[in-house]
């Protein structure tokens, strides 16, 4: 018969409560004073607090062991007073100090003591978030917008989020470990273009575990600062006639917005500060310069005035009407009858008649007009052609009627300046279509313009612009485009202007050229030398060269398994591998060459001789050369005694028998 154990009566004599203390006690029975953590008898509720700080907030702490000698709250140096009665303890936390600790205890007898500490943070939100950019923002560079916090708690959970047009561009959190208020700074770099008149930027601040606790910085709008540019292209020459109204424009887009200036032959204009200019009854030719300027830049724009005379008609003294056309004959003479002219420079044209009955003849023209000569010759003649369109006419007055002709006059204008310049920033790149811009400044006519381009000195590009009809100076744009070559880095880019006047042209062509443009030609990287193969005998040491070609220079590494007897060496644009050959150096060594335009490799194969071979290739040099002396040596003697052998047979005096060992004699 089994009779039960006393631990199992004593189980059903006592209450469950009991139990638990005994269970419990039984288990702690070696302890003297600590409470290892997982037979701790305590539960916090909440387990963690985060508080705002100045509020409170009730925490309980509860005991499975009901049991006990006291529980009670403590707080720094202070605590609450025990409980006896009860397994449940409450504290009323009040968040008034940053660093505020809690600890519930328990003691279950008088050698054992548990506690739980509460984990509390208290936080407290910014008073502030104030945005603001750190320097004046220019077009195209990167700035920085500094967003500063002001006064708030724990750090370590902040979290700083910026936003651009309601889009976020980055988030920020802080690590400090500082459980006391303090003031932050977040910083983050922009590239604001002009692609729109303003970018709204804001940043915010919140607290990780208090979704309620968002703070907002004011949003600001950032506009870029851009040099003034001119909002579209005036005309840079007026042909105004004498006495009339003009009015000049220079109006131009900036930030900030720009300040004008206005001066005529060189001397500035006072109270003109405005992108417009009026001139009341233009009386004399001029020339205005325009300036808009701003804290970042300034932009001009040079405007010729010229002033156009007033013709009258000619006084004709005839009592018939003049024909309205022309008779055989009648038609005046022009020697010449073409003008090629530069600007400013002096003209003068013979006009005469050989009609017996010509009455007067004049010249009726803006500048150097003679009118009613009585002469069969007469001059127009200017002492410096400053219009762009002279258009003088000759005339002869007959008895009954009047003929008038006109001379062919062009006047021209070489350019101020000749650049070569890439229309775009991009790079160029070897393969890839790239454009070149020849800007031709101040130029008339333009239809007699030919534009020239140069590779070094091959002629590789020509334009013309036979089709304009414009009299007056322009800037001129020729681009070419080209597929650039590898070959053509270092290349000198050239366009030369020329004025094609025709015959009656200035000789030599009026011509300008401008300064070269260097290209710069990226291209993948290239080997000079292609895969190779190399077999060594044991123990040498071999040395392989990797060079290539590229731009921007290539970055080059050997891929192999690294070894304390493979080592590299830089020289130049080259890297070397040096190796002992070993049989575990053999195998496959790879070079590597990169740029940001492409990547090439090339491979050299190690191998290792054979002893045998080695044994084979030893013996077939020395070994063979010391054999064959030797066999040199036995034919010599060989012939030698060959020819002893023979002249001792011919006289009889060769014996094989000694003298001196007597012969036997017969029995």
């Amino acid at each position: 018969m089994l009779h039960p154990s006393p631990f199992c009566m004593l189980t059903n004599m006592l209450p469950l409560r009991m139990l638990v203390a005994l269970m419990f006690m039984f288990l702690l029975s070696d302890v003297v004073s600590t409470c290892p953590a997982e037979q701790n008898p305590l539960t916090l509720d909440p387990p963690e607090v985060k508080i705002k700080y100045g509020q409170e907030l009730l925490v309980n702490c509860t005991s499975i062991v009901q049991d006990h000698e006291g529980m009670q709250w403590c707080s720094g140096t202070e605590c609450e007073g025990m409980e006896y009665e009860r397994a449940f303890v409450q504290w009323a936390l009040i968040a008034s100090e940053w660093n505020i600790n809690g600890s519930c205890i328990i003691k279950l007898n008088d050698s054992v003591k548990c506690s739980k500490d509460l984990e509390i943070t208290v936080y407290k939100n910014p008073d502030v978030v104030h945005l603001h950019p750190v320097d004046v923002m220019l077009e195209g560079e990167q700035h920085k917008l500094q967003c500063d916090i002001i006064n708030v708690a724990p750090v370590q959970n902040f979290t700083v989020r910026w936003s651009k047009d309601n889009v976020t561009i980055m988030i920020t959190s802080f690590t400090k470990e500082d459980k006391t208020p303090a003031n932050f700074s977040s910083f983050v770099s922009v590239t604001v273009g002009r692609e729109k008149d303003e970018v709204q930027f804001s940043c915010e601040a919140q607290l990780d575990y208090d979704t309620d606790s968002v703070v907002n910085s004011s949003t600001i709008s950032v506009s870029v600062n851009y040099a003034p540019e001119l909002k579209y292209k005036t005309d840079d020459v007026f042909d105004v006639e004498e006495g009339n109204n003009v009015t000049l424009s220079c109006e131009a887009d900036g930030n900030p917005p720009p300040d004008y200036h206005w001066t005529k032959d060189g001397k500035m204009l006072e109270n003109e500060n405005s992108p417009s200019l009026t001139i009341t009854e233009v009386n004399a030719n001029a020339t205005y310069i325009c300036t808009a300027s701003n804290t970042v830049g300034y932009i001009t724009e040079q405007i010729h005035v010229y002033v156009r005379r007033k013709i009258s008609p000619p006084v004709v003294d005839v009592t018939t009407p003049v024909a309205s056309a022309p008779q055989n004959g009648c038609t005046p003479t022009l020697i010449p009858p073409e003008l090629v002219v530069r600007f400013g420079e002096s003209a003068s044209i013979n006009c005469t008649s050989s009609h017996p009955d010509f009455d007067i003849m004049g010249w009726e023209a803006p500048y150097g007009g003679s009118r009613y000569v009585k002469s069969s010759i007469v001059i127009w003649e200017v002492e410096r052609l400053e219009v762009w369109k002279p258009d003088p006419f000759c005339y002869v007055t007959l008895e009954k009627e009047q003929c008038t002709v006109h001379p062919n006059i062009t006047v021209y204008k070489t350019p101020d300046s000749v650049s070569v310049s890439a229309s775009s920033d991009e790079p160029l790149v070897e393969g890839r279509e790239f454009s070149l811009t020849c800007d031709i400044i101040n130029v008339a006519p333009k239809r007699n313009l030919i534009v020239k381009w140069y590779r070094d000195h091959e002629k590789v590009h020509t334009e013309m612009f036979k089709n304009d009809t414009s009299e007056l100076p322009n800037n001129v744009t020729s681009t070419w485009k080209m597929i650039p070559k590898k070959s053509y880095n270092g290349t000198k880019f050239t366009c030369k202007a020329e004025l094609d006047l025709g015959p009656k042209g200035p000789e030599p062509v009026p011509t300008a050229t401008s300064e070269p443009y260097i290209a710069v030609v990226h291209f993948a990287p290239t080997f000079k030398e292609g895969n190779d193969s190399k077999e060594v005998n044991q123990g040498e040491n071999v040395t392989f060269s990797c060079h290539a070609e590229g731009n921007p220079a290539p970055e080059i590494h050997w891929n192999y398994t690294s070894a304390e007897s493979v080592w590299e060496t830089s020289g130049g644009r080259q890297k070397n591998i040096t190796i002992k050959a070993t049989s575990t150096n053999a195998g496959v060594y790879i070079c590597v060459a990169i740029n940001e335009f492409g990547k090439v490799t090339r491979s050299v194969t190690l191998k290792i001789k054979d002893k045998a071979d080695e044994g084979v290739s030893g013996f077939s040099w020395w070994h063979l050369v010391l054999m064959g002396l030797m066999v040199l040596i036995a034919i010599v003697f060989l012939v030698l005694f060959i020819k002893l052998w023979s002249y001792h047979t011919k006289h009889g005096q060769y014996s094989f028998i000694n003298p001196a060992i007597p012969l036997a004699t017969k029995a």
